[in-house]
């Protein structure tokens, strides 16, 4: 007799399906909700826009692609956030939930101050984008800070889209300093302030000091277009101190300058003692402006770009091929 043994193999087949589709992250925001609730869905939603930065900047999972934080139409009073960019380094985007329905409208309500005050001095980007607001009421809107004397301590990368800032300026607070700026960048590179209003932007003292969008101290790279900037008190488009290489083209400028809708300016000194930067301060150059409009209607009409100062400054940098502004 043949005894026969027969082997069976079983061969287990493992199927692959490619790795983790990264996703993104909704945080909610409505005025109805609560800071107690984790913001992770409409029926839960947070309610001030601190609390769901401070749930977006903590976010360390290595499947979400970029944060979301989605705001319901509907007014938020007297809130205003400090920031300082996510851990890992994603984009957050404070966006309107809906675009079909009316502006999620932010209303400083006299209590003034910055809406929202963005510190950050590590050399690398902050991401963030900020689309689809209307922002009222506030001293600053928007503020993007590194290190103003130290260029390698800085921020950037961030977007500013298609919003709106009204009444912006000391008028948003009664007994309130004069401000500066309604957007302002310190040693900020490399953002996109693009397709946005700024309406009635006004200090009641020394309204000439007050700018739409004040590009300062080393910023540099930012491209600045399609704005439309109205009723104004300072000039609208300010550089300050080696910003250099911005890019100001396709913006509309009606009635919102002091001297022009685009100036650099610098504080010199050898002509001041009021300077307060421990280093010296320079000329902006190589500001590139582009395919701007200038409406007057009530004010006269400006030079479309004025510089304060030398434009060769001992101490600083720069070419006798270098130029404050190129017009294009």
């Amino acid at each position: 007799m043949v005894t026969r043994f027969f082997w069976i193999t079983i061969i287990f087949i493992a199927v692959w399906t490619g790795p983790t589709l990264a996703h993104e992250l909704s945080i909610f925001l409505d005025p109805r909700g609560s800071d107690s609730f984790d913001g992770l869905s409409e029926r839960t939603p947070v309610t001030s826009l601190q609390e769901a930065i401070r749930i977006a900047e903590l976010v360390a999972d290595k499947d979400v692609s970029r944060i979301r934080i989605a705001v319901v139409s509907e007014e938020f009073q007297g809130q205003a956030a400090k920031a300082s960019g996510n851990i890992a380094g994603l984009e957050i985007a404070v966006i309107q939930a809906d675009p079909t329905r009316p502006r999620p409208r932010f209303n400083g309500d006299r209590h003034g101050g910055t809406w929202l005050d963005i510190r950050s001095a590590t050399g690398k980007r902050t991401n963030f984008r900020i689309s689809g607001l209307e922002i009222t009421n506030y001293e600053t809107a928007i503020n993007f800070a590194g290190d103003r004397n130290h260029r390698e301590r800085s921020n950037g990368g961030n977007e500013i889209r298609n919003n709106v800032f009204v009444n912006i300026g000391q008028i948003a607070r009664a007994g309130a300093p004069p401000s500066t700026a309604a957007i302002r960048l310190v040693n900020s590179d490399d953002n996109v302030i693009a397709q946005n209003r700024f309406i009635h932007i006004v200090n009641l003292e020394q309204c000439a000091h007050l700018h739409s969008i004040y590009v300062a101290h080393d910023s540099t790279g930012n491209v600045i277009e399609d704005n439309i900037f109205e009723d104004s008190c300072g000039d609208s488009v300010r550089f300050r101190d080696g910003s250099h290489s911005n890019l100001v083209r396709g913006n509309t400028f009606i009635d919102a300058w002091a001297n022009a809708p685009v100036s650099d300016w610098y504080c010199d000194r050898e002509r001041r003692a009021d300077c307060t930067k421990t280093t010296p301060e320079c000329p902006s150059m190589n500001n590139v402006l582009d395919s701007n409009r200038v409406v007057a209607r009530k004010l006269k009409p400006p030079p479309s770009f004025l510089t304060f100062g030398e434009d060769i400054q001992g101490n600083c940098s720069s070419s006798r091929d270098d130029k404050r502004f190129v017009i294009k």
